[in-house]
This record gives C-alpha cells, sequence and structure tokens, in this order.
C-alpha cells in the first residue's frame, strides 16, 4: 500500500512540476499581446490597396443595399450578421471597415485566450493567442472584409459561455450561451455545428446536463435562423447540401497537399503531435467533438472544398495543441515549442506579403487609362447598375450596353462575371461566341484583335449563372493591356 502512494505521490507531482508557470508569464497581460497584433494588422490593412477581393464585394454591397433599404443576394450567401454589422457602421471607407472586423477578430481571440487558460493555465492560453495571432491564413481572413472574424468571435463566445454552464447552472450563463448562438447562426451558416455539437457533448459526457434550461436555449438559437429561411426559402442551405452539387475537388490528394502547405508544415505536425501524446480531460473533449462534428458536416455538405474551409477546424483543435505542448514532459515540451517555433518563424516571414488578392477584384479606383461601364440593360427590359448579383441559378443573362470611349481600347476586364461568359460581342465582332469562358473564380480579359478607336460602342455580354450567386460585377476597358489593373 505504501508503494502505491509513493507512486501516485510522484505521479501528482510530475504533472504539478510540468504545468508549473513562471513568473513572467503569469504578469503578463493578454491584451498586450492583442494590442501587439491589432497594430499589426493595422499596418497591413492601411498599405492594402482600395480594392475588393474575393466575397468581400458581395458582403460589401449587400451592406451598401441595407443602408439603402433593401435586403440582396440572401438566398444566396450567409445570413444577415455580417452585412448588418458593416451596414450599422455608418461607413463606405474599406479601410475602416477592415480595421474594424481585425478589432473583431482580437475580441474573438480573448476568448480563445479564456477557454484555453480555463481548460488549462495562462501558458497554454498565451501560446494558443500567438499561434492564432500571428498565422498567416488568420492574419490574411482578419485584415479583409469576410466574416471569419465574426465567426472566430461568436464561435468562441459562444463556446466559452457553454463550458460556463457546464460549470454554473446559473440563468444568466445561458442567457449569453443563447445570445452568442443566435449571433453565431446568423454570422455563418457552418455555426450550425455549434448547437449540434454542444449537444453531442452533453448526450455523450454529461447527460444529467441535459437540462430544459439547455433545451430551451438551443431551441431559441435554432429558430433565430427562421426569418432567414423563409425569406430565402431555404435556398443557400438546400444548396450547401444539395446532391447536385457534386463539384467536389476531384483530385484528394491535391486537397490535401494544398491543405498541408496553405496551414505550414509544422502545424500539421503540431495536430499529429497532440493526437500521439495528448490525454484529453472531460471537458477539452468540447474542443474534440466541434473539430469532428464540423469536418463530418464539411464533407458530408457535398460543396466544393478549398483549404480555408478547413480554417474552423484548426481554430477547434488549436487549444488542445497548446494544451498538450504545456501539459508533456519537459523534453517532449521543448520538442512542441521548437515546432511552435518554426511555425510562428515560416509565419512571420510571410506577414509582409499580405494581404494575398483573389484573381476576382472590384477597383474603386478606376485607372486613368481605362473606363467604367455601370448602366446595362439585362434581357428582362430591366435597366441595372453594377454590381449587380440577382441573376437567378442556371439562367443565361444578355447584358447591354452603349457607351462613348474618349480613348482608344486594347482590352476588356470583367470582374466577378459569374459564373461564365458564354458571349461577348463589342460593335459586330464576337470575342466570345457560344463557348464558356473562364471560371467564376477569377476575372476574365479579353484583348480585341485591334485597337478600339475613340467614339460611340455598343456592348453585349452574356453570362451563365449555373448555381449559387450570379451576375456581374464590373467591367473596365482599358487602352494600356498590361499595367491598367496593377494592384500595387
Amino acid at each position: 500500500m505504501d508503494s502505491v502512494l509513493y507512486i501516485q505521490i510522484q505521479l501528482e507531482k510530475m504533472t504539478t512540476d510540468t504545468l508549473k508557470e513562471p513568473e513572467l508569464i503569469k504578469k503578463i497581460n493578454p491584451w498586450i499581446i492583442l494590442g501587439l497584433l491589432l497594430i499589426l494588422y493595422f499596418f497591413i490593412i492601411i498599405k492594402t490597396p482600395n480594392v475588393l477581393t474575393g466575397d468581400e464585394l458581395f458582403y460589401y454591397d449587400q451592406a451598401q443595399n441595407i443602408r439603402g433599404g433593401t435586403l440582396s443576394y440572401f438566398d444566396n450567401t450567409q445570413p444577415f450578421g455580417f452585412p448588418l454589422l458593416i451596414a450599422g457602421l455608418g461607413t463606405d471607407n474599406i479601410m475602416l471597415l477592415r480595421l474594424f472586423n481585425a478589432a473583431i477578430f482580437i475580441i474573438g481571440l480573448y476568448f480563445l485566450y479564456k477557454i484555453t487558460a480555463h481548460l488549462s493555465n495562462k501558458s497554454a492560453g498565451l501560446l494558443a493567442l500567438l499561434i492564432a495571432g500571428l498565422a498567416k491564413f488568420s492574419v490574411q481572413t482578419s485584415t479583409l472584409l469576410l466574416t471569419e472574424p465574426l465567426f472566430v468571435l461568436t464561435t468562441f463566445a459562444a463556446t466559452w459561455y457553454f463550458i460556463k454552464t457546464l460549470d454554473d447552472n446559473h440563468t444568466k450563463n445561458y442567457l449569453f450561451l443563447g445570445f452568442w448562438l443566435i449571433l453565431a447562426i446568423q454570422t455563418k451558416i457552418t455555426n450550425l455545428v455549434l448547437p449540434i455539437a454542444f449537444a453531442l457533448y452533453i448526450l455523450a459526457y454529461t447527460p444529467k446536463k441535459f437540462t430544459f434550461k439547455f433545451i430551451t436555449t438551443l431551441t431559441i438559437s435554432l429558430a433565430s435562423l427562421i426569418p432567414y429561411l423563409i425569406l430565402t426559402q431555404g435556398k443557400f442551405l438546400v444548396e450547401k447540401i444539395a446532391l447536385e452539387n457534386t463539384e467536389i475537388l476531384p483530385d484528394p490528394l491535391f486537397f490535401i497537399v494544398s491543405t498541408i502547405f496553405y496551414f505550414t508544415i509544422p502545424f500539421i505536425i503540431l495536430i499529429l503531435f497532440t493526437a500521439f501524446f495528448y490525454k484529453l480531460e472531460s471537458k477539452e473533449r468540447i474542443l474534440t467533438t466541434l473539430a469532428l462534428t464540423y469536418l463530418v458536416l464539411l464533407f458530408v455538405s457535398k460543396t466544393i472544398l478549398f483549404p480555408r474551409h478547413l480554417f474552423p477546424f484548426f481554430l477547434f483543435v488549436l487549444p488542445l495543441i497548446s494544451i498538450s505542448i504545456i501539459k508533456q514532459k519537459e523534453r517532449l515540451r521543448i520538442i512542441g515549442l521548437i515546432i511552435v517555433s518554426l511555425f510562428l518563424i515560416i509565419n512571420i516571414v510571410t506577414l509582409p506579403q499580405l494581404p494575398e488578392f483573389d484573381d476576382n477584384n472590384y477597383f474603386f479606383n478606376v485607372p486613368s487609362n481605362c473606363i467604367q461601364l455601370k448602366n446595362f440593360e439585362i434581357q428582362t427590359g430591366e435597366n441595372i447598375t453594377l454590381p449587380y448579383f440577382a441573376q437567378p441559378t442556371k439562367t443565361l443573362y444578355k447584358y447591354t450596353t452603349t457607351f462613348f470611349s474618349d480613348i482608344p481600347l486594347d482590352v476588356i476586364s470583367l470582374n466577378y462575371a459569374d459564373d461564365f461568359v458564354a458571349q461577348l460581342t463589342l460593335d459586330r465582332t464576337d470575342y466570345v461566341q457560344g463557348l464558356l469562358s473562364g471560371t467564376s473564380y477569377s476575372s476574365k480579359n479579353f484583348y480585341f484583335n485591334n485597337k478600339v478607336s475613340p467614339g460611340y460602342h455598343t456592348l453585349s455580354i452574356s453570362i451563365i449563372n449555373s448555381i449559387n450567386i450570379g451576375g456581374l460585377g464590373q467591367v473596365l476597358l482599358c487602352e494600356d493591356k498590361t499595367k491598367s489593373l496593377d494592384l500595387n
């Protein structure tokens, strides 16, 4: 009996030594790190061109329309949360909107820190903060006008208050949980993973916590999606899980390799490190439940997959990685910290390259050697102003206009021509006729056979919208076909 007691005492002592925190760590205020991260994001944002890239245009245009009193395109995009938020700021300034978005991300990182520190200690929390805050994929999304920052805030705030309900059955914790769940679900459809994962966790590990308060909180949060589903007739949600949407990346091996390099090899090693050496405690299983539930829903959804779609998964496992490293014996902990250091070095070195722009960009400052066409007539007889993304799914629309140019023209650039250009005619010359040109993920540039002389011209563009949001974002005609749309 004495030998068993001695072994137990030694094991407890070893655990205590492993988790013992230096005095310096105890004195660090996480808001100092968060403030420095916000300053870093600020410098990235102020050097970002006055150009919208990728999905930024959709959210920006929705916000502009909301301020004008209309709800647009929501049957093909995420729920109301993010566009409503940026519309409520009352400014069109892209830099200010991006700065606000970065601040939202910083607050979300604070909740990530709180969760990690609560489950382990301050060292693990600060480690998670550094990894999440300096990761290239985090910085890229948090310095642009994308939904990821609001996703991070609402997701980890909801998870924090879910953990609080497990500790304390007080009604206020359920009220906060419901509030953040509603905001999360209104931010991204994928946040439906939260109530599902929370319910699965309680049923699997703490069934006694499956109380009336918890059921009511989940029910109300899910019911908050009803107005969006009624307005859109559930179109976007159905398209996310529709069986006919089988355009999954055709090469799984390429997807895996591109994902590894997107998140960097050291980060993948950290996940393997955690999986091999880490024994989960009870409450920490909420994070694995979130991660695995998200993966299952992602791959079952039959949607197009890109490495960035795994961003939530990596955030869910990040606290586990940090806790795992801190909990290890000294040698393993040093190995883990070395891998973290490599990850941070790789990401810090690449930060000067940010922001990275997609191939689809919307230019606010039109170059002097270009003209922009905004007013078109579509085949329904309606006069529309670009950007226009109300073209129904599985339709072909013809956009026509007559314009005057006082400069000779070499090239026409179509931005956000979703999904395909089926026909393009300038005056009587066809540059695309009966062929699908380009993809919805990149701008389409068409070079004229001969320089187009100044004067009046008629332009006709036919766009096929095969699925989801569709239409035409921006039409630019330029004299210089090499430097006209330079982002630098």
